[in-house]
């Protein structure tokens, strides 16, 4: 046998070693991935977990409303006296939000949280200058879910 000879791979030693590479590939494959379980449970760890913690927030969700509502109550009070201080009167029921807009910054009063206008009174209850409210979270006004200047 001569050395060009030796270098000549065969058809059947080509096939043994395609065979033990593919073999050893596979069994790579098998161990480096997941399987089908392992990603469902996977899957069903992280569903109660973001369960557990959207069940935890939500409560904290409705207060965060309630303390925007007031707050943004708060800063039309301060529109308000801002414009008595300048006309020596507070608006009338129909021009209140039209008045105070240069008071307020960006020039608009937003809705309250529940996407409800404010509601302003002049005169106010309890013989006050004038009231602002919000329905709070029902939307009807008149009941206990409200929230009023006059009891902040």
């Amino acid at each position: 046998m001569n050395k060009k000879d030796s270098n000549r791979k065969y058809p059947s030693q080509l096939l043994k070693r395609w065979k033990q590479k593919r073999a050893l590939l596979k069994k790579r494959n098998r161990e480096s991935g997941a399987t089908f379980m392992e990603v469902l449970v996977t899957i069903a760890i992280i569903a109660i977990l973001m369960t557990t913690i959207g069940l935890a927030v939500v409560p904290f969700l409705g207060q965060s409303q309630i303390s925007v509502a007031k707050t943004n109550i708060k800063t039309i009070e301060t529109a308000l006296t801002a414009y008595f201080t300048m006309n020596y009167e507070y608006p009338d029921d129909s021009e209140w939000k039209e008045a105070i807009k240069p008071f307020i910054q960006k020039n608009e009063i937003p809705p309250d949280p529940w996407k409800n206008e404010y509601i302003y009174v002049k005169p106010g209850p309890d013989d006050l200058d004038y009231g602002i409210s919000s329905a709070g979270p029902d939307g009807i006004q008149g009941n206990e879910d409200d929230i009023n200047s006059w009891e902040l």
